[in-house]
């Protein structure tokens, strides 16, 4: 009787430790935001450790572009990005956010293609996580109430991200 005793006492305590694994397991997952959905707030640091916080350019339509130095279409695309931030950056704003490269890289990078708009780095890809962001380029549009309309994946034209913005957004770039 005591057999069955300690062998009931084990497997309460291996499926309860199984138990408080899976909740562990399934706190730490993430589910991204879904176009339609308010954007979730993030604070990352630009290249020189100050911190920016997404919910601070609240009321104006906001571009998000993730990218990686190495990423060929990423190159391709980063003189579109700076032609909107010339044409457009006082009425959008453009945030460029790296996915977990050396600043030392990411700084070669923005020299290179002379980028100007706002780069922070995701260090550790949870913001990245947090959009449902698995490869590079991709692009979110937020508009000025601060909802995700519109998660582009692949490189843009900076006709595209016009586009984009006049359709989901209340701000017109282009004169008619």
């Amino acid at each position: 009787m005591n057999r069955r005793l300690v062998a009931a006492f084990m497997l309460a305590v291996v499926l309860g430790a199984g138990l408080v694994a899976l909740v562990v397991a399934f706190n730490k997952m993430v589910t991204p935001v879904k176009v339609g959905e308010e954007a979730a707030d993030f604070t990352l640091p630009d290249l020189s450790g100050t911190p920016h916080r997404l919910s601070q350019y609240r009321g104006q339509p906001i571009l998000i572009n993730f990218f990686a130095s190495w990423c060929e279409p990423c190159k391709e695309e980063a003189p579109h990005l700076q032609a909107f931030e010339d044409r457009y950056g006082d009425r959008v704003k453009l945030i460029l956010v790296n996915r977990a490269e050396p600043a030392v890289l990411v700084e070669e990078f923005v020299r290179e293609y002379g980028l100007t708009a706002l780069v922070l780095l995701d260090e550790n890809n949870q913001v990245s996580k947090r959009y449902g962001v698995v490869g590079q380029p991709e692009t979110l549009v937020i508009d000025e109430q601060g909802i995700l309309k519109h998660h582009q994946i692949g490189p843009l034209t900076t006709d595209a991200m016009v586009a984009l913005v006049e359709r989901l957004t209340a701000t017109t770039l282009t004169k008619e």
